[in-house]
């Protein structure tokens, strides 16, 4: 009896996720083969969304491709809770190593296009938004919405010398028609014309004694 009760709860959510263009339970099921989705109850992600291997999915994640829009995502990323991925009727490429949605996200294209490339970290409440291309290792962290602006590509941020690192936003509020050079980041508080473009090495002044560190260790070896 318990089981009978159990299908039939599972068979009215595969047909509201059906109905809404979701996959239904199985096909969350099955993508949990080749990637780690930690509770495939509270995922939600459009049937025609493209997703390679490797990839964690947190709980809390929708991946939403509407009815005009295209959505691909690489390998080995990780979806932290809450991450909210959406392409009206634009498009979406993610790339691979990414780092995505710690403390929210929200990727929205309506009618353009967003790239991110590979091992990005984007967190604590960014706002992604149409014309947005974000290259390798950039970074974004904040509650900032980024619009029309480009992130030129460098190392991740676990690079030792930070201006070898890909361009960094962070702070708070509006990023619009910005182009940012590897190593360079921008700490804004409201509209982010309005800050200066500095050097990354101002926010990480031990990097040089570390860099030191690294190499004294390699000579050991």
């Amino acid at each position: 009896m318990e089981i009978d009760r159990f299908i039939e709860t599972l068979g009215h959510m595969d047909a509201v996720r059906l109905k809404a263009g979701y996959l239904a339970i199985e096909g969350i099921l099955l993508l949990s083969r080749t990637n780690v989705i930690f509770d495939p109850f509270s995922v939600l992600i459009s049937k025609d969304v493209r997703i390679g291997e490797n990839n964690t999915i947190y709980p809390t994640v929708r991946i939403d491709s509407g009815t005009d829009g295209t959505i691909e995502i690489g390998n080995g990323n990780v979806f932290f809770s809450d991450s909210v991925i959406t392409a009206v009727s634009g498009t979406i490429s993610i790339g691979m190593g990414n780092e995505l949605g710690e403390n929210g996200i929200c990727i929205h294209a309506e009618s353009g296009a967003i790239r991110i490339s590979d091992r990005t970290r984007l967190k604590n409440g960014p706002n992604i938004l149409d014309g947005t291309d974000i290259g390798a290792g950039c970074q974004v962290l904040g509650d900032i919405k980024v619009h029309n602006t480009v992130l030129e590509d460098g190392e991740d941020y676990r690079a030792i010398d930070p201006n070898d690192r890909g361009a960094v936003l962070k702070g708070y509020g509006y990023a619009r028609n910005i182009l940012l050079k590897k190593g360079s980041v921008i700490f804004g508080k409201g509209d982010f014309d309005q800050f200066p473009v500095e050097l990354q090495e101002k926010y990480h002044p031990g990097w040089k004694r570390d860099q030191g560190q690294e190499a004294e260790k390699g000579s050991r070896l």
